[in-house]
């Protein structure tokens, strides 16, 4: 095809490329991402048979088909070595130290970033990674499965927790079932959303569908403590407010004061900021491996503000 070239009036050529119709080579390829996006980067028997049938039909040369199905299987592949890099940097950070240190779970945070793996990536390394742990385990030592990834090997079997005995008390008739069974199933994500969602329900404020400092101010006590001791118990100590609010103190804050640096350095030890930027909520980490000690629950609560009113809630309450 030629292009076609018109000159402009002040003496430019402008170069029009009009495009192909009915291009067999675009026509294979669209047929082909069908295929390849089916099966998440690989091609079913149906689909070879079907795009081999098509090849023949459109008059495109094997040498071309091949050259059209490796462009479209690259990302795939690129995301599937990906995974494994991954997955062998954190089986090896593992062998080194178990539990991860504040700095390694950083350093895996950044590293999934540059491999741009999602949470939910990251999370089904993890799974398969800790499911090996605990089988190994059981085979080693039968009468006991937790895995030393989240906790000291050594935990007394009286600390395993025990959902049966959690206690779910609320002033508001909240049911923390829900809540209490996806923290016990290390489903974080879905726990932090159900947390702003039984805290929209102490608070009367779900056709809101967000918190304000008043609610915040006037949280039922009984209520931010099992909210708190739950996270706190499933997570071996890693999340929750009481935590939060320690690291708060830590750096310099005080429960009804706010401070723009002190938050700033809260967030970076929750990781909540890395290398000086905000993370937004698609980027905060859901994993028990990877996330920094306090960093959740998330709960948008009007930033900075919001969270210090939290803290000061967190004192007055004795969480």
């Amino acid at each position: 095809m030629k292009p076609e070239i018109y000159s402009h009036k002040e003496g430019f050529n402008i170069t029009l490329t009009r495009s192909p119709v009915n291009d067999p080579e675009l026509e294979y390829r669209r047929e082909a991402e069908k295929w390849v996006k089916k099966r998440q980067g690989e091609i079913s028997r149906i689909g070879r048979t079907a795009l081999n049938k098509l090849a023949t039909r459109l008059k495109v040369s094997p040498e071309v088909t091949k050259r059209i199905e490796a462009e479209v299987l690259a990302p795939y592949e690129e995301h599937k070595a990906n995974l494994k890099e991954y997955e062998e940097v954190l089986i090896e950070a593992l062998e080194q130290e178990s539990p991860l240190s504040e700095v390694t779970r950083e350093e895996l945070k950044y590293f999934q970033q540059v491999l741009g793996l999602t949470d939910e990536d990251v999370a089904g390394i993890e799974e398969s990674i800790l499911s090996e742990q605990e089988a190994e385990e059981v085979k080693t030592h039968p009468k006991t499965s937790k895995s030393s990834a989240f906790s000291d090997e050594d935990t007394p079997k009286s600390q395993i927790p025990n959902p049966k005995s959690d206690d779910l008390s609320s002033e508001k008739n909240v049911d923390y079932t829900r809540l209490r069974n996806l923290l016990a199933d290390g489903k974080w994500k879905e726990a932090d959303q159900e947390t702003l969602a039984v805290m929209l329900k102490a608070t009367g404020r779900e056709k809101e569908g967000w918190l304000n400092i008043e609610s915040i101010e006037t949280f039922p006590c009984t209520d931010l403590r099992t909210i708190d001791r739950l996270w706190v118990k499933y997570s071996d100590g890693r999340f929750g407010f009481s935590v939060q609010k320690r690291i708060w103190e830590s750096v310099g804050g005080k429960p009804g004061k706010y401070d723009e640096e002190i938050y700033k350095k809260f967030c970076d030890r929750v990781g909540w900021r890395l290398k000086g930027e905000w993370l937004t909520y698609s980027h905060i980490s859901f994993s028990l491996f990877v996330a920094h000690s306090g960093h959740l629950p998330f709960v948008l609560l009007g930033f900075g503000v919001g969270r210090k009113i939290l803290f000061s809630r967190v004192e007055t309450c004795k969480v």
